[in-house]
């Protein structure tokens, strides 16, 4: 069995920047991916002419502190993506779609304030008391949604917003994890700053930043199958050996 200070499972760009934060403050550090490859959701594959195509996790934002500050240490390049035309959005599936100008939303004055004034809500959020917090993690993101509109059309079209954003419905996803998001990204209003680059390199040219002071200490294609705590310490087991930390 290899014995360890700290054993991270999963090397995504949240195990591996904590697993290169604990190295280097001088902790022995052991990560195990089930995959054949690190990065989790964010995965870059070359394309046509020496480009790199993004199958996940592309796009970054100024607002993103965290990411950003990696992005400048690893040297790598921001491209702004095109983002000049008409927004579609389905606001009667019976008429198709509805094409807007620019930024635009297809929603009148009083729905336009609706927004704004949710907007502002939603912002508040992160600092509500234990109850709200309570609530939010009961709700749905779409519960939310309506409980901050007083439109259905308002909160119709900030749920067509959104689930581009989260990449997951909203019915589906309780109103704290999406808050704990948008929170991330600094707030509602910063939302949209949130996708203003992508990377020349793409996203695995991070990936490969973050991986290369570890180097021997990620193993990949070992699936925790069993984790056992004893007297203080884990104990996992993996295809690839015994691991204890």
């Amino acid at each position: 069995m290899s014995s360890f200070d700290v054993v991270v499972v999963g090397a995504g760009i949240a195990g591996l920047s904590a697993a290169r934060e604990l190295q280097n403050s001088g902790a022995s550090v052991a990560v195990l991916e089930a995959r054949d490859r690190i990065g989790g959701r964010a995965h870059t594959v070359p394309g046509l002419e020496g480009q790199s195509i993004d199958l996940g996790a592309q796009f970054i934002g100024d607002s993103q502190k965290r990411i950003s500050a990696l992005v400048d240490e690893a040297g790598l390049t921001r491209v702004k993506p095109f983002d000049k035309g008409a927004g579609l959005f389905f606001t009667d599936q019976s008429k198709g779609a509805q094409r807007v100008p620019g930024d635009s939303l297809p929603l009148n004055k009083l729905q336009q304030i609706d927004a704004l004034l949710a907007q502002r809500k939603l912002d508040r959020l992160p600092k509500a008391g234990h109850s709200r917090i309570e609530h939010l993690k009961q709700i749905s993101a779409l519960q939310l949604l309506r409980e901050v509109t007083f439109s259905t059309k308002t909160s119709e079209i900030l749920s067509q917003i959104m689930e581009p954003e989260i990449c997951y419905p909203l019915s589906k996803i309780s109103a704290f994890e999406v808050m704990s998001q948008i929170n991330s990204m600094g707030g509602a209003a910063s939302e949209a700053e949130s996708a203003g680059w992508f990377l020349k390199e793409g996203i695995g040219g991070l990936l490969a930043h973050l991986a290369k002071d570890l180097q021997s200490a990620v193993h990949l294609d070992a699936q925790v199958q069993r984790m056992s705590r004893k007297q203080g310490v884990f104990e996992i087991e993996s295809p690839k050996g015994k691991f204890s930390a």
